[in-house]
């Protein structure tokens, strides 16, 4: 509470502070994604309802029996769209679609077509990163080129583009094997089946609904472009060609609305009173440093274990609540014109306690677009040992060529690999444990509960390191609990997250009732 009170009073910290809006205190806007994207939320908004009046328009009241009138309008907007935000470089990003389209359309159904998908969009992803985007001169095309850059770098967000130009090539070679018989995916006795997973299983015809319109509609159709969520070519053609979605009413739109609206406010009240994401932005939490900034600069103390873990703890809730924001307000763009993408963050992310569950929910539209297009085609759960290796490191190096994301890429692998053993190995050999499920089932839940307290533990570690790294990982770990009180504090942690992994079993148990878990 010092720091924070000298920090409104002007003392100069190290913290990005600014002008508030909420009874005079300053906001920390230290996490630049959200100061940039909050600049954007009325833009946003406005161009949400503009585009979404106009698609209704054209649809349902000009050209009601014609779906392309509707398309050539999503081709228009969206080639405006992208020009705007990326300048001249739009046509690097139609070059590169061009090239993967043609790789889909000469390969076809050829075990080649994945292969050199997968291999041109990787050089593309990480070579347009190190370059800082191209140059049009590396291409001997005119200099003056370079200077419309638009108001977004391309490559910054050419990831989730890759996600379509990957999901465009393996669909078209997926719907001709099934068209010859060789792929078909059944569905399992009393398996449930989302909207979308129905969708996304749907037979397309391969000479009419592949084509460069419907293509370049997919990859560049606006509420989904910058942020996601990610979407399979064949349930978004579902979505805009043949019939828009069904499971989301009207009503639930408008609650969605104002939820998100709610959202929003509340974390820049967020903002305006906890400011621990600068604490941890600026490495405040590290040992020696917190000193440098009290009364007494010669005094060298440390923040407490408590401090540094509530650092760490609303710093991941921030990240929560930031993304949270992004894909759902994309994702409810995407839903009032029709098209229903998977939903991130179905589960709060203080209501996850295994590794697994947690990225089963998290970014879900990535994880379902994984393993449809990574995961399964090197092996599956065959091959699971390895096989997550590769996926994560590939996850890590889709966001960014940074060694932190290595480092939370291969720490949550380790922790994956751990659970998997633990829960498919161990446990299912100790007899005594199942017997006790029955015999002492409150016993049974205790072992449990506190278990899912230390993956609770090692998880919130885990995802820490995309902002830690390999050097300050181990330091946050110090800090929290080798430094004095740091014992007592890891007890009384591991008791409280205890206490709330029972509560995420009772909420499990209550999905299970409903028939909701298959959600998750």
């Amino acid at each position: 509470m010092q720091f924070i009170n000298e920090s409104n009073n002007g003392v100069g910290y190290p913290l990005r502070l600014f002008p508030g809006w909420f009874f005079g205190y300053k906001i920390d806007l230290t996490d630049p994604q959200w100061r940039s994207f909050r600049t954007f939320i009325p833009l946003l908004a406005i161009g949400s309802i503009i585009f979404i009046l106009l698609s209704k328009l054209i649809r349902h009241i000009l050209f009601p029996k014609s779906t392309l009138a509707s398309f050539i309008f999503y081709f228009i907007s969206s080639l405006l769209f992208v020009y705007f935000l990326h300048g001249n470089f739009m046509l690097i990003i139609v070059f590169v679609a061009l090239v993967n389209y043609l790789i889909g359309r000469i390969f076809g159904s050829s075990k080649w077509n994945p292969f050199l998908s997968w291999m041109f969009n990787l050089i593309i992803l990480f070579s347009s990163d190190y370059y800082d985007g191209y140059s049009f001169t590396y291409f001997k095309l005119p200099y003056w080129l370079d200077y419309n850059k638009g108001v977004l770098r391309w490559e910054t967000y050419f990831n989730i583009t890759f996600c379509r130009l990957i999901s465009y090539n393996m669909d078209y070679c997926e719907q001709i094997r099934r068209k010859e018989g060789q792929q078909i995916t059944e569905k399992k006795e009393n398996e449930k089946w989302t909207e979308y997973r129905q969708r996304q299983e749907s037979t397309l015809d391969t000479s009419k609904d592949f084509n460069l319109l419907y293509y370049f509609v997919y990859l560049f159709y606006i509420p989904l472009f910058i942020g996601g969520p990610v979407c399979s070519y064949t349930a978004f053609l579902s979505y805009t060609k043949y019939s828009n979605q069904q499971e989301v009413s009207f009503k639930r739109l408008l609650w969605l609305t104002f939820l998100l609206v709610i959202y929003i406010v509340g974390l820049e009240i967020f903002l305006h009173l906890i400011y621990f994401v600068g604490f941890n932005e600026t490495g405040i939490w590290k040992d020696d440093h917190w000193g440098r900034h009290v009364y007494d600069s010669n005094q060298e103390t440390s923040l407490s274990p408590f401090y540094v873990g509530m650092t760490g703890f609303l710093t991941l809730n921030f990240m929560y609540l930031k993304f949270l924001i992004i894909w759902r307000l994309f994702r409810l763009w995407a839903l009032w014109d029709g098209v229903n993408p998977p939903e991130n963050m179905n589960r709060c992310v203080c209501n996850n306690y295994l590794v697994s569950g947690f990225w089963r929910s998290w970014h879900r539209s990535l994880y379902l677009w994984i393993v449809r297009y990574l995961y399964v085609p090197l092996g599956g759960n065959r091959t699971r040992v390895w096989n997550i290796w590769i996926v994560f490191s590939f996850i890590a190096l889709w966001h960014d060529l940074w060694w932190r994301w290595l480092a939370w890429a291969w720490i949550n692998c380790a922790l994956l690999i751990l659970e998997v053993v633990v829960t498919h190995v161990i446990v299912p050999r100790l007899t005594w444990l199942n017997k006790l499920k029955v015999q002492r089932p409150y016993i049974h839940l205790a072992i449990e509960t506190f278990t899912g307290g230390i993956s609770i533990i090692l998880l919130m570690i885990a995802n820490l390191a995309i902002m830690h790294g390999f050097e300050d990982t181990p330091l946050f770990i110090k800090q929290l609990f080798w430094q004095n009180g740091g014992g007592f504090y890891f007890i009384v942690v591991w008791i409280c997250l205890a206490i709330a992994v029972t509560l995420d079993l009772y909420v499990r148990d209550r999905e299970a009732e409903k028939g909701a878990e298959s959600r998750y």
